[in-house]
């Protein structure tokens, strides 16, 4: 550091011979050049027109310059020679001559600094080599940082008189910042724009930059100066590690492989073949995006090892880094694997992308985008605040959702298997676990590990797995299924269909088995089809069951269920973006959407005052049009229901309360002996009363649930419905 700086103070003063050399006389002079400098001026002394300002000596007593110098001479205390040093070396009107043999010793000085050398264990010097060989920089460049580095340093303060005449190239907030690189670094101007230019090293790396310094109010000109990434600076100066600077290496092999992510992700294949294909110097970006711990990285690993190639991750950089140098490390890091891709081929994994895709300025990124080399794949979780034109750079999309039940099984299995402890879960375990916790991949890693640390006779492992799996998908938002909802074996015998679009439901169960079995043709060829189904009727008439039924029972698919606080958002555009998002999360697991309660979705925009419940409407007409698979909506409120969606529906069934034949039925069935009449002539019963009135009773000693009880509590659960069946209160 001390020699650079040495070598620049030689530049400086060559090109401002007149210029304040006081810092490094009083730094850098060695006593002997300081004598032998004295000795030299005391030579021509007659010669010179020495000044008669005063000067306060060591021994309290107060001399002029000439007196210094006879002082020096006289004793050889080089105390007085250093003195008169001081006065020769600042901005005073000093002789030329003295000036003259000045600059001598100064240069002769240097000279011996810059002989001596510095070891080769020197921090600075061992990274500056280390910079050089990693980004391939010549030594025009290396002289270019140097100097960026130690322009701010305390020891470099150079400065001019202003009565030289000479632009003060030297001051930071003044004009000439290009000019003055030049001169103290020695380029010429044309190997320093070289330098500055696009295809330079320095710039492609974000090594160096062209900042903004200040704004001159008078003449409306902003200054610009050569700035030398922070980063680079602390690497120099060994305050960081090179992780700052470039941090990418070769990512881990994947936990689940190729087939088994290929089977639940029919786009998997279109991803492989890309990169297969992609010709080799040209760019190609693919953006996985979606919510976090749904395979994104997993399937980039899986991807690189089908297809025989290293998969290089570019890493998220230090914590400690500011935002601004974060992104410049991550872009840094991308552009160097890029560059060990073009040379050795291999992916590139640009994992966490959100600040680069979302902080970085758009030409700048879009520019970045078109000169990569090699295949980058993005993953990002939100894609909210990209700008469309940065989206439109993408080659190739492909979005996430969360893992249906036959997937996440599956990464049980598997992940059960990678941490050798295939044997503290059996399969219904799984089975049960997978139906009720809809765990994320990461999850699934921790909560093995931690049942097979943590495993013991009071905290058997299924414990455990489902503490902690539960725990991490409440954490994340992910909802819940409810333990038990809907196993129970479903009864057609307490369902009455009573009217709607047939009488008979008959024919409902073929139509269903032949409407799969053309979901799964089409799917094979990329074509879309959709069966959307609207049940109606009463609370408690059986309509989440039949559902329920339809998927579990008699298509043997997952059912993904849908209510209103899964949809409806305070912010605008928040509830339309939520609804795009749960028909294609249906569209990608294959699974039947169920929406309950969808007349708070559905409500006719004829009746409707705010504009926001008409979009919201009008999404899910836009949704409904476009999805490919099934859809079933459930309401209670049939008539609040706009047309339009209404309309939509190709079946649509109405529930209606159970007959006498059925009531008699489920009393038997619920509470034994026979149903009393009273019940069997009530018009307003449904299966939900008998399983409420149960729950009501169930704790109650059975010497104590007599007859009369029950037709109590069930008389009184019949008075307390609601009978207005759609009509709404006004206030």
């Amino acid at each position: 550091m001390d020699l650079k700086i040495i070598e620049f103070w030689r530049r400086f003063l060559r090109v401002c011979p007149d210029g304040d050399c006081e810092l490094f006389c009083n730094k850098y002079m060695t006593e002997e050049r300081t004598a032998e400098f004295a000795d030299r001026v005391y030579a021509i002394r007659d010669n010179v027109d020495f000044k008669d300002y005063v000067y306060l000596g060591t021994d309290r007593k107060k001399y002029t310059e000439k007196e210094l110098l006879d002082a020096f001479h006289k004793g050889r205390e080089i105390i007085f020679a250093q003195k008169f040093l001081k006065c020769s070396s600042n901005f005073g009107l000093v002789d030329s001559r003295v000036r003259h043999l000045l600059l001598q010793v100064m240069d002769e000085c240097a000279t011996d600094w810059i002989a001596k050398g510095c070891g080769v264990d020197d921090v600075s010097l061992r990274r500056t080599f280390e910079l050089k060989r990693i980004f391939h920089l010549s030594d025009e460049a290396i002289e270019l940082i140097l100097y960026l580095w130690l322009r701010d340093h305390q020891d470099m303060a150079f400065n001019v008189k202003a009565t030289t005449g000479l632009p003060n190239f030297f001051n930071s907030l003044g004009s000439g910042s290009f000019r003055r690189t030049s001169l103290i670094t020695g380029l010429e101007p044309s190997v320093l724009h070289e330098l500055c230019s696009k295809e330079s090293p320095l710039v492609k790396f974000s090594l160096v930059q062209m900042e903004d310094v200040c704004r001159n109010a008078v003449l409306r000109v902003k200054p610009r100066e050569l700035t030398l990434a922070s980063e680079i600076g602390d690497y120099l100066y060994g305050f960081s590690d090179i992780s700052r600077i470039m941090d990418f290496c070769p990512a881990a092999k994947p936990s689940v492989s190729y087939a088994q992510i290929a089977k639940t992700n029919r786009q998997v294949p279109f991803v492989l073949q890309m990169l297969k294909t992609h010709q080799k110097g040209t760019p190609l970006n693919i953006l996985f995006y979606g919510r976090e711990g749904t395979g994104k990285t997993e399937m980039a690993k899986a991807l690189a090892q089908e297809l025989g190639v290293s998969l290089i991750s570019v890493g998220t950089g230090d914590e400690m880094q500011n935002e601004e140098s974060l992104l410049q490390t991550r872009l840094r890091s991308l552009r160097l694997a890029d560059w060990e891709c073009e040379r050795s081929g291999g992916v590139i994994l640009m994992d966490e992308a959100d600040l680069v895709l979302n902080k970085a300025e758009k030409g700048l990124l879009n520019v970045f985008f078109e000169s990569l080399k090699s295949p980058v794949i993005w993953i990002t979780n939100r894609i909210g605040d990209i700008e469309n034109s940065t989206r439109s750079r993408f080659d190739y999309s492909l979005e996430f959702f969360s893992f249906g039940k036959d997937e996440r099984m599956a990464i049980w299995h598997t992940v059960l298997k990678n941490q050798k402890l295939e044997n503290i879960l059996c399969n219904d375990d799984i089975e049960q676990i997978s139906e009720e916790i809809p765990v994320l991949a990461r999850s699934s890693v921790l909560s093995v590990q931690l049942a097979g640390r943590m495993q013991s006779a009071q905290m058997p492992p299924s414990r455990i797995i489902r503490e902690v799996a539960s725990s991490h998908a409440k954490l994340l938002g992910v909802p819940m299924v409810q333990s038990g909802l809907g196993n129970e074996k479903y009864n057609a015998d307490y369902v009455n269909i009573s009217n709607g679009d047939i009488q008979s439901p008959d024919f409902v169960v073929p139509m269903l088995k032949n409407f799969d079995l053309q979901w799964k043709k089409r799917q094979m060829c990329g074509k879309k089809v959709n069966l959307n189904i609207f049940l109606y009727g009463p609370p408690g008439t059986g309509k989440t069951s039949f559902a329920r039924h339809i998927a579990r029972d008699i298509l043997c698919h997952e059912i993904m269920v849908v209510r209103p606080s899964d949809i409806l958002a305070m912010f605008v555009g928040e509830s339309e973006r939520r609804i795009r998002g749960v028909f294609r999360e249906a569209e990608q697991r294959e699974a039947v959407l169920f929406i309950d309660e969808a007349d708070s979705f559905f409500e006719n925009r004829d009746s409707t005052s705010n504009q926001w419940e008409v979009t919201l409407v009008n999404e899910f007409i836009c949704q409904m049009d476009s999805f490919n698979g099934m859809l079933i909506a459930a309401t209670n409120y049939e008539k609040v229901l706009d047309w339009a969606v209404r309309r939509r529906f190709q079946l649509k069934l109405a529930f209606g309360y159970m007959n006498s034949q059925q009531i008699s039925k489920a009393w038997t069935f619920f509470f034994g002996n026979h149903c009393p009449e009273e019940i069997c002539r009530c018009d307003n019963v449904a299966i939900s009363d008998f399983q409420n009135v149960c729950r009501k009773l169930e704790y109650v000693p059975a010497e104590l649930r007599t007859k009369e009880l029950i037709l109590q509590n069930m008389l009184e659960e019949l008075a307390n419905k609601d009978e207005h069946q759609g009509r709404k209160l006004g206030l």
